[in-house]
């Protein structure tokens, strides 16, 4: 069963432009439509067995979700945060900043989950839409404890992870009443995640003698502007040597999470190569950078249309027939949490 997609630059460019346009008028508020339009344009141009998926969320759930994780969640988080800097000494607030921290990874647990709830329920295929069974506390707990470890063990838990999230997704993913299984075998993600973590780290240290070296840090003291100015370039600089230097770690755990994926018979394979993946990422990265996220509906065609070409679906039609419509409503504010912060689906959302 072929999968297929037209994302090329020519039909994609009059949602792009308007995206960008309405974007610049409203100072980036227009964001959540953005996103919910792009979603549409994706969805809608990819098809299985010559069928397109369909994508049916708005940019008002998306808006209201963030509108109420924010003044509901974050902003008081944040002016607790504030006043007890202001208020107790130092080892009491460091005390409080750790719980902090512990309630904001619970939180973005939970957001996650959520998200990802949203996005499958507004997700159609065949006129049938996927779901994600079970609560999100249980992986909101998970969450918890894997960023405690990734803490300790300064990102070296990733690659363990990274495996343990997409198996509870997927694991508790469904498409009409049929779920996926996600098979648990053994996988060494460490010398790609090694490369990554040490090559992240040289990059990001020869940068800042590179910086010194010039004077920059010299130059920032006495102008804000250039503070500014720097700090923007520096995030940046940091963001692009973490996407290059993680590529090949991250296109080995998408494909061994791709594999991993079947249902009710359909075998699932992704086939992408180290260069190709970096390729794209780092395309995408710089075309973020220098356009302040403006460029975004590109890049996510680019991402997607690379995903979906090295993706391979084969399901039996006589299995389709054993599916049934699965109708079960998720609150508009499930993406709200997720959206407030940015978070991305794990590399999860093309497959």
């Amino acid at each position: 069963m072929e999968i297929t997609t037209d994302t090329s630059f020519e039909c994609i460019k009059p949602l792009a432009k308007r995206n960008i346009l309405y974007n610049i008028a409203s100072a980036t508020l227009y964001r959540f439509w953005a996103r919910a339009n792009i979603r549409g344009f994706l969805w809608g141009s990819t098809r299985l067995d010559g069928e397109p998926f369909q994508y049916k969320g708005t940019g008002d759930e998306l808006f209201k979700g963030f509108g109420i994780a924010l003044f509901m969640i974050f902003g008081p988080i944040w002016l607790v945060s504030k006043l007890s800097q202001i208020a107790l000494n130092p080892l009491i607030y460091s005390f409080i900043a750790l719980f902090l921290y512990l309630l904001l990874s619970f939180i973005s647990g939970i957001g996650i989950w959520r998200a990802r709830a949203y996005i499958l329920d507004r997700t159609y295929w065949k006129g049938i839409n996927f779901s994600l069974s079970k609560s999100a506390i249980g992986f909101a707990l998970r969450f918890l404890g894997h960023n405690i470890l990734l803490a300790l063990t300064f990102g070296w838990w990733h690659p363990k992870m990274r495996i343990s999230v997409a198996r509870r997704v997927w694991q508790n993913t469904k498409w009409g009443n049929i779920s996926f299984c996600f098979e648990n075998k053994s996988t060494n993600l460490y010398p790609e995640f090694a490369l990554g973590w040490f090559s992240t780290l040289i990059l990001i240290t020869l940068w800042n003698f590179l910086l010194k070296y010039l004077g920059v840090f010299d130059l920032i003291r006495n102008s804000q502007f250039y503070t500014l100015v720097f700090g923007y370039a520096n995030f940046a600089m940091s963001w692009i040597f973490l996407v290059t230097a993680m590529a090949f770690y991250r296109a080995k755990a998408l494909q061994e999470i791709a594999n991993r994926i079947s249902i009710n018979g359909c075998i699932i394979r992704l086939e992408i190569t180290a260069r190709g993946f970096l390729f794209v990422t780092l395309k995408n990265a710089i075309l973020m950078t220098v356009s302040l996220g403006l460029l975004a509906p590109f890049t996510a065609s680019f991402y997607w249309k690379y995903i979906i070409d090295n993706l391979e679906i084969d399901i039996p039609p006589e299995n389709l027939d054993a599916i049934f419509e699965h109708n079960e409503e998720i609150s508009a504010r499930a993406e709200g949490i997720s959206d407030t912060w940015e978070l991305p689906y794990f590399d999860m959302s093309p497959i």
